[in-house]
């Protein structure tokens, strides 16, 4: 059965490229045929090196930073093509959706997938491929776990997109809040799936990182977001409380998280896998960093978001309180006893039967 998923498969972001790769994995390993439409956002790559309005006219402060900035995208672009890559994509549509509805791909199925392939905040040209605003109606629609980005629907644009979530068999979201949300707006029998990252068997990703050199590490820093004296004075006491050699650690500086004294480096997606797998303890914000330290049973701290990202702490708060997994999640005004730890076999049953229900769920509404 040919099989065509719309998702962020493109850009620099370790956790969208993962749960691309494991939305590929998970539908392979029932028998389908996968390819990735190849759309993606204006900002994708960030900005474009060839547009030379990007130089004329600027201030030499202004010029100088976005020189910086590129040439930090070059080495962006560099190791995140390996991935990219590895796609099955689809013939070029770039930033157009209209030419996706021109000339849609040929498959038997379409899926929405996941991240947050349903946040609006942009113009609807740019969001609408994502609701499967092409193709046929005689091909079956599903959604797998696609987020709406803790936003809600502009009221101009709700009618539209109902109007094509009414032509979907089955629809699947990734927050519980986005099942209420949407049964608000009159879409019903919407459930909630796990992460593709948690749906496919451990040695999926021992595959992806068959070729790096484990190299172990202290730890393995991934923080999301620009430096700040507050996290910077945070993970000062982390570090010093679990008794970190910095000069053995790694921090993983894709956005301007810089770690006086560790190893700073852009990492491809396979060697951010690695890192963690092969990390004596994984301090970090983001969720995904969290999913794979518990894939590799890695102990971990995660540092909460405050402030108007607040909402992201709820992802973490959902995933563990759904084990009687021992966890630490911690911010400035926490008591900063932070010796990680983590029951192993209470997680790997909670991982086996998310893969159960992911994958049940795409047998059940796309059989080949």
């Amino acid at each position: 059965m040919k099989t065509a998923v719309i998702t962020y498969c493109l850009g620099y972001n370790y956790g969208a490229m993962l749960q691309s790769y494991a939305t590929i994995k998970a539908l392979e390993s029932i028998g389908h045929e996968v390819q990735l439409i190849n759309f993606h956002h204006p900002w994708s790559f960030g900005l474009d090196t060839r547009d030379w309005r990007n130089y004329v006219g600027r201030s030499p402060r202004i010029l100088m930073s976005k020189i910086k900035t590129m040439w930090k995208q070059r080495t962006l672009r560099k190791k995140f093509s390996p991935i990219w890559a590895m796609w099955p994509l689809t013939e070029y549509y770039g930033c157009d959706g209209d030419r996706i509805i021109a000339n849609p791909p040929e498959c038997d199925c379409l899926i929405s997938g996941s991240d947050q392939t349903w946040n609006t905040s942009a113009p609807r040209e740019l969001f609408a491929p994502y609701f499967l605003n092409f193709g046929s109606d005689s091909i079956r629609r599903i959604s797998y776990a696609p987020s709406l980005g803790n936003i809600k629907f502009r009221e101009e644009d709700t009618e539209w997109i109902v109007e094509r979530l009414k032509r979907y068999s089955a629809i699947s979201v990734r927050e519980k809040d986005d099942v209420d949300y949407l049964a608000s707006l009159g879409i019903m029998d919407v459930v909630q799936m796990p992460d593709p990252t948690m749906i496919v068997p451990r040695n999926v990703y021992d595959e992806l990182i068959s070729g790096e050199e484990h190299r172990k590490y202290s730890a393995v820093i991934y923080m999301l977001g620009p430096k700040n004296k507050a996290n910077e004075s945070l993970l000062t006491k982390i570090l010093d409380n679990n008794g970190i050699c910095l000069k053995d650690a790694l921090n993983v500086e894709l956005q301007s998280f810089h770690c006086k004294g560790a190893k700073n480096k852009v990492t491809t997606v396979a060697e951010w896998v690695d890192a963690i797998a092969n990390a004596e303890i994984v301090i970090t914000n983001s969720f995904h960093a969290v999913v794979f330290s518990l894939i590799y049973e890695k102990p971990f701290v995660f540092v909460k978001f405050n402030g108007n990202k607040v909402k992201s702490n709820n992802r973490i708060e959902n995933l563990l309180n759904g084990t009687s997994e021992e966890w630490r999640m911690t911010d400035l005004s926490a008591n900063l006893d932070l010796s990680p730890y983590y029951k192993k076999p209470e997680f790997k049953h909670k991982i086996d039967e998310f893969c159960k229900i992911g994958t049940d769920y795409l047998r059940k509404n796309i059989k080949p």
